[in-house]
């Protein structure tokens, strides 16, 4: 079932050196039951392979729009030039190591439409790859006793968000100017 949908989310993929991922994560996206959507992926000085496969990519779907950024090392960089260059009434985060499930835009949506006062939504996530349910790098995210409910609950129980899991209001983001890019928040600037 493809669902064209009436809102336009824009997609953001910050990418460096992922070569290995992109051309998976890319149809993680592609291949979502919900189809308005726009691909934004800003490349943060790959120097692997990451920019000839996205050339590529962009060459056979006009979905995907592809900008190359000079290196900052940070994610909140490229993250925050995806949000001005995108034009989706939603924005969706999506790491370029990171994976979909194909009904997460329409279920998001869903709620969206559902609750029209919501800001963001997030999901749970999932480690995957060289992993097990025994691995002490499996997770599942957010741990049930850290998910959050309100912006009161965020503060008091602390972020397990997945920036992956992410769907906001296009406004929300541009209310708090985007992410903040402070040198010192290399990691955690979402």
């Amino acid at each position: 079932m493809n669902q064209s949908g009436k809102h336009l989310v824009s997609v953001v993929i910050p990418t460096f050196n992922s070569g290995k991922f992109i051309t998976d994560t890319l149809k993680s996206v592609l291949n979502q039951t919900y189809a308005n959507f726009e691909i934004i992926v800003i490349d943060d000085g790959s120097t692997d392979n990451t920019v000839s496969i996205l050339k590529n990519l962009t060459n056979n779907d006009k979905r995907i729009n592809y900008y190359k950024i000079k290196h900052s090392g940070r994610p909140a960089i490229p993250r925050n030039f995806g949000i001005e260059k995108s034009k989706g009434e939603f924005i969706a985060f999506l790491d370029a190591d990171d994976l979909w499930d194909k009904n997460k835009l329409a279920t998001q949506i869903s709620e969206f439409e559902k609750h029209p006062d919501y800001v963001f939504l997030y999901s749970m996530s999932v480690s995957f790859g060289n992993v097990t349910l025994f691995s002490p790098n499996y997770e599942v995210l957010p741990l049930l006793h850290k998910a959050v409910k309100t912006g009161n609950d965020l503060l008091k129980i602390g972020n397990s968000i997945t920036c992956s899991s992410v769907l906001v209001k296009k406004e929300a983001l541009q209310k708090v100017n985007g992410f903040d890019d402070d040198e010192k928040l290399k990691a955690v600037e979402d």
